[in-house]
């Protein structure tokens, strides 16, 4: 009795089971490939400002200094939102940065927030390239700062 190996079945299972091991990784690779291109990654830079309220002075119509500096804080949301000052962030971007960036898309860009009862006002830039979410931010504070300390 004589053993034979027949070389065309070995290498036909060597084959099935070689197959699989080379296709589960690259299904598994073309599987996250697919995930990460489809991810939309965005980036968000964060600034706060912090109102200087004086108690002493303040001409609001209001009867308590809460009220007096939520209604200072929704100036600076106004203020901040308004299409000057977002026309000069866009200057500054195009003339300082070399980023071209219109009012409509920067104004999509920016959210904030006031937390219940204080006087910060946090501005946040969501934006799909971090180098412009920061410029912007960087834009924001530098227009911005005067106008609070005034």
């Amino acid at each position: 009795m004589t053993n034979e190996i027949n070389l065309k079945s070995l290498v036909a299972s060597m084959l099935k089971r070689g197959m699989w091991l080379i296709m589960v990784p690259l299904l598994c690779a073309c599987f996250m490939f697919a995930m990460l291109s489809f991810n939309d990654s965005t980036y968000t830079a964060k600034v706060d400002f912090i109102s200087k309220n004086n108690t002493d002075k303040y001409d609001y119509n209001t009867s308590t200094l809460q009220n007096a500096k939520e209604r200072e804080i929704e100036n600076f949301v106004q203020i901040l939102k308004s299409d000057i000052i977002l026309s000069r962030v866009s200057q500054q971007l195009s003339t300082k940065y070399g980023v071209a960036a219109s009012i409509s898309e920067i104004r999509s860009m920016i959210t904030t927030t006031v937390p219940e009862g204080s006087a910060v006002l946090s501005v946040a830039v969501t934006c799909d390239s971090p180098y412009l979410a920061e410029k912007i931010c960087k834009s924001i504070s530098e227009l911005l700062i005067p106008v609070i300390e005034e």
